[in-house]
């Protein structure tokens, strides 16, 4: 009982989502819009970092805050140290901008790294439940979604698994069949 609250918040390591943030490419923006799709998908960007040993530095900080299962609060300590070591001027507030850039590569990783599980035990488990968050923050779309049942082979994942949207806090859960 005694090590209980010791390895109380520590973070299981998940092995496919860091796998997933290591084969993405660093490619500088200007802005969310310069790539979309899946070309954004297989990228490593964040908004307004146009130069290479910026962006390069900020990855490393996103990398290392899932290889160890750090804290947004350990995150934004490495965001600093790269902002103040390349004088980066970024939009927005503080706050808002290193739990954009920590979230987002977070669920994005945690999602391929998932999907990666999915199909691996899809022959066990061949249907995927999509579910949003259950608030009145949820999309009129997304909610329109929650609760489809379908195949991990149907064509409905290729465009809706999620995080499938700006801040979309859905998920897709195992169902038998």
């Amino acid at each position: 009982m005694s090590d209980i609250p010791s390895l109380y918040g520590q973070l299981v390591k998940f092995d496919e989502a860091i796998s997933n943030l290591k084969s993405k490419v660093q490619v500088p923006t200007e802005s969310y819009k310069d790539l979309l799709g899946h070309i954004q998908a297989r990228a490593f960007t964040v908004a307004g970092a146009t130069k290479t040993e910026l962006l390069n530095d900020l990855y490393k900080a996103v990398l290392a805050a899932n290889e160890n299962g750090e804290t947004i609060t350990e995150f934004r300590a490495r965001f600093d140290k790269a902002v103040s070591k390349h004088g980066w001027s970024y939009n927005g507030k503080r706050g808002w901008r290193t739990q954009v850039i920590y979230q987002n590569n977070k669920n994005t990783a945690r999602a391929a790294g998932r999907w990666q599980q999915q199909e691996r035990v899809k022959h066990r488990r061949p249907y995927l439940l999509y579910l949003t968050a259950g608030d009145s923050r949820v999309r009129p779309q997304h909610n329109a979604w929650n609760y489809i049942l379908l195949p991990i082979e149907h064509n409905f994942w290729h465009t809706h698994y999620p995080p499938n949207g700006w801040n979309c806090r859905c998920n897709a859960r195992f169902e038998f069949g």
